[in-house]
């Protein structure tokens, strides 16, 4: 959390998956609320997500946030196989955060409440500048893929 409340300028975010809905109905919003934080002080987020976030509640959660200014999202999906569709394949199913060029969030969680309160997973902050612009370059191969597009505007309640 703290590495989102702190970022002055800019959030860098790949993940699997992102949704605030939890299995009685309500709703986890810890991360989204810090994300949406660092948006108001003017810090630049980018969140790629793989197609697998567009399952269930996570699109309408994720094009809520794009909705908010400074929050760009993008949607990466990798082609199916030439041999046809492989089930829990060709998906981008990388976990990390870069903030600022300088610190880096590594970690097995999705960003839903059961991956934080629920099961076993494991984080790295780092620092190292090698593994740092690593990681930035990583997340700017895949944001600027033709792979990854932009998260498509919600409909109006009109349905128009």
């Amino acid at each position: 959390m703290r590495l989102l409340d702190q970022a002055p300028r800019t959030l860098d975010l790949e993940l699997l998956s992102y949704c605030t809905k939890i299995a009685d109905g309500g709703r986890w919003t810890v991360l989204d609320d810090a994300l949406r934080r660092a948006a108001a002080r003017g810090v630049r987020l980018r969140i790629l997500v793989s197609t697998w976030a567009m399952r269930d509640d996570g699109e309408q959660d994720l094009e809520a946030l794009a909705s908010v200014p400074s929050v760009t999202v993008r949607v990466l999906e990798v082609p199916e196989s030439r041999q046809g569709r492989i089930p829990f394949a060709r998906v981008a199913h990388a976990k990390f955060l870069v903030v600022d060029g300088r610190r880096d969030w590594l970690g097995t969680s999705n960003w839903e409440k059961s991956y934080f309160h629920a099961s076993r997973n494991a984080s790295l902050f780092l620092g190292d500048p090698a593994i740092v612009s690593g990681m930035a370059a990583f997340f700017t191969r895949a944001w600027d893929s033709p792979l990854a597009r932009p998260l498509p505007p919600s409909p109006d309640p009109d349905g128009n």
